[in-house]
């Protein structure tokens, strides 16, 4: 049972594995021999004549325009009303004998081509070389016998890769029909490093033909990018934050008078920045990332997430009355963000070209933001006692109103003070007329000083402290006079 298990699950992978819709494309290395994967280039399945507009092209065919007559043809169905038509021929590759072998898929036919030790063969399922995005600079680099392998050159298969050779047809000519190019390979014996290799192509009569010279296609590879024209998709942002605690610290005030403490509290904050890999896009090349205005925004390894460990102070400052202490916790939210963009990468290469497209990303960021400190409830440092609320707020206040308040206050008294004066100074004059004949005078008095009282009531506007003096006296005067009279009768 086992057994059948592992047999169905081998089954199952080599299945995956030839289903597989792209392959990686090798492209030659500028160090040695070695092949290393093309970003900008992949193989693609296709089947009975597909394939997608990525799709590279090796050469055209002139054909007069027939079109309507084969309804079977499946490439390049745009019919177009000159004479004479340009059919494009796309670069193919099929497995033969478990090895893969380039070649051409032309207009009409059904199956990729390849020639193989003299003779040639057809496909229906085969893999179409595409340029993903058009990100990929492609040009075709003459070779020969005497010169190696170009840099950059796109391999088809083991020690084989994809070249063409010049046809009869000049290219000049638009009036002449044939294939301008005839698509093959170049064949590489490892040994020696191009130099006694050979092109070998499908002549138009579908036979194998062989020559020591022709061009190889080349991939030249960016050396570094530039990112503009930013525009960020702000409706669908995505934020997750979390609340984190950075630091903590107390501020005491120690003098014996109010004073503002103020300290830099000092913290940790990670910070990680991603813009995304996006398609055919080299990972690890130096990037430019420019503002809307043009200026410069940061500079990055164009794939990687830049990280930082970033250290920091932040500016704590506080008014403390006389020996009260606050502490005092740094917060932040610890962030999470995903912002989707859209922007134009433009690719830079050693020789001054370059090549610009449109791109969509993410940018993701990971940051510490809203700091924020929180302040403890004040305290006494001798008792740890907390501080009244209102104290700080309420002594200005207080201080301001009882400083009016007692100005006022201090007028009003001096005005009934100089009232007390004036009714303090009528009763000490009565009280002077106590002597001896006190309880006789006492008895004039009364009598006297209800007519008095009558005339001074008379005379309106008259002060009584100016007409009580003058009456005392006359009374003193008369009682005086009664008195003699008696004595002189005993």
């Amino acid at each position: 049972m086992w057994n059948r298990l592992l047999a169905v699950g081998i089954l199952v992978l080599i299945g995956g594995s030839e289903g597989s819709s792209e392959d990686a494309v090798y492209i030659r290395s500028k160090y040695g021999n070695q092949l290393v994967t093309s970003s900008t280039l992949r193989w693609v399945s296709e089947q009975k004549g597909e394939h997608r507009d990525t799709a590279v092209e090796g050469s055209v065919e002139r054909v007069l325009n027939e079109y309507g007559k084969n309804p079977e043809d499946t490439v390049d169905a745009d019919e177009k009303q000159e004479p004479v038509i340009e059919r494009k021929v796309y670069v193919c590759r099929a497995r033969h004998n478990g090895i893969w072998v380039p070649g051409q898929l032309r207009f009409g036919k059904q199956a990729c081509q390849i020639s193989l030790h003299g003779q040639v063969h057809s496909y229906e399922k085969y893999e179409i070389l595409e340029n993903i995005e058009a990100g990929a600079r492609l040009s075709w680099v003459r070779w020969d016998r005497f010169t190696g392998i170009p840099i950059g050159s796109v391999a088809g298969g083991a020690e084989l890769y994809i070249a063409r050779r010049k046809g009869l047809l000049d290219p000049l000519d638009e009036k002449k029909l044939g294939f301008v190019h005839l698509l093959g390979k170049l064949e590489v014996p490892k040994a020696f490093g191009g130099a006694a290799g050979r092109i070998l192509v499908i002549s138009p009569e579908e036979q194998e033909k062989e020559f020591e010279d022709g061009e190889v296609l080349v991939e030249t590879e960016p050396i570094r990018y530039e990112l503009t024209m930013i525009k960020y998709n702000l409706d669908k942002v995505m934020v997750k934050a979390k609340e984190k605690e950075l630091a903590t610290t107390t501020l005491r005030n120690e003098n014996p008078y109010p004073a503002k403490i103020d300290t830099m509290l000092e913290y940790e904050a990670n910070y990680s920045l991603y813009w995304g890999q996006g398609r055919a896009i080299l990972k690890g090349l130096p990037t430019i990332i420019r503002r809307t205005n043009g200026s410069l925004m940061e500079e990055i390894k164009w794939g990687l997430p830049e990280f930082e460990e970033r250290k920091d102070v932040y500016k704590l400052e506080v008014h403390l009355e006389a020996g009260t202490a606050v502490n005092v916790t740094l917060i932040a939210n610890d962030t999470e963000s995903e912002t989707p963009y859209t922007a134009k990468l433009v690719a830079v290469y050693d020789d001054g070209g370059h090549r610009a497209r449109t791109i969509t990303g993410i940018r993701r960021e990971m940051a510490m933001k809203d700091l924020k400190p929180i302040f403890s409830p004040a305290y006494f440092i001798g008792n740890m006692s907390l501080v009244p609320t209102t104290t700080t707020t309420t002594t200005t206040t207080t201080t301001t109103t009882t400083t009016t308040t007692a100005r006022s206050t201090t007028t009003e008294q001096q005005a009934d003070k100089k009232g007390g004066r004036t009714e303090g100074a009528k009763g000490e004059n009565s009280s002077m007329m106590n002597d001896e004949g006190a309880e006789e005078l006492k008895r004039q008095e009364n009598v006297l000083t209800g007519g008095a009282a009558g005339g001074t009531g008379a005379g309106k506007g008259n002060s009584a402290t100016i007409n009580v003096p003058s009456f005392t006296f006359i009374i003193a005067i008369f009682s005086a006079a009664i008195i003699s009279l008696r004595i002189i009768k005993n």
